[in-house]
């Protein structure tokens, strides 16, 4: 699968990333709406969404600027869910939404 995996800043659970993402990354998943933020409401902490925040949380990119594309997929790890998708695309002649999760896996 093309792409890279980029655990939350100050996750300790990936080995090849100790410290997490760099903040030049974290800011730039953001900045595309990419990245998701530590749960704030009372309801997700109450649930325990925020229990031992960062670690083993983070977010699967394929596509997107960096790649040459306008159409990004995104794999929010341990977020609310185990694993959510989510496909970003920018102007209106992209691909579907299941062509960028084919190409993601191509």
């Amino acid at each position: 699968m093309r792409g890279e995996y980029y655990p939350l800043c100050a996750s300790s659970s990936h080995p090849s990333k100790p410290a997490g993402m760099s903040t030049e990354d974290e800011r730039r998943l953001r900045s595309s709406d990419a990245l998701f933020g530590e749960p704030r409401t009372p309801l997700k902490l109450s649930m325990g969404l925020g229990r031992d925040w960062p670690d083993a949380r983070g977010v699967f990119v394929s596509g997107g600027k960096d790649q040459g594309t306008g159409s990004m997929l995104c794999a929010w790890i341990n977020e609310d869910e185990h694993l959510s998708l989510i496909v970003r695309q920018t102007g209106g002649g992209g691909i579907s939404s299941s062509g960028v999760a084919r190409r993601a896996f191509e």
